[in-house]
């Protein structure tokens, strides 16, 4: 659950980063990671508990196919970022993507049953 909540703003303020990383504004770039890491759980904190909330719960209490979790994670990091404009839409879907392969990976691991040989 703490995973689910604090990796969305954490990948997003590294998205963003990168973006002015790529775009060739580097002094720019870590500024605003050092900025935008705070601010991320600030602006997006309600959202990524209902990411968490959904994704735990709902979504991966109920898939065995990554394919449905990480569309699943990408269709609510859209709708997550959806108020703050085009370029953040693009950033939640990546967000959400990465968000919700990660959480499946660790919830198929941690329940995963554990065969005894007798």
């Amino acid at each position: 659950m703490l995973l689910g909540f604090a990796l969305p703003p954490v990948l997003g303020a590294l998205c963003i980063s990168l973006i002015f990383l790529i775009s060739g504004k580097v002094s720019m770039a870590f500024g605003l990671l050092i900025i935008s890491i705070p601010f991320a759980f600030v602006l997006t904190g309600i959202q990524s508990i209902i990411f968490s909330f959904v994704m735990e719960f709902l979504v991966l209490a109920k898939a065995s196919d990554v394919t449905y979790v990480i569309t699943s994670g990408v269709i609510l990091g859209v709708l997550s970022s959806f108020f703050m404009g085009t370029m953040y839409c693009v950033v939640g879907a990546i967000v959400g993507g990465l968000s919700s392969y990660f959480l499946f990976r660790r919830h198929n691991t941690v329940n995963k049953k554990i065969n005894k040989d007798t």
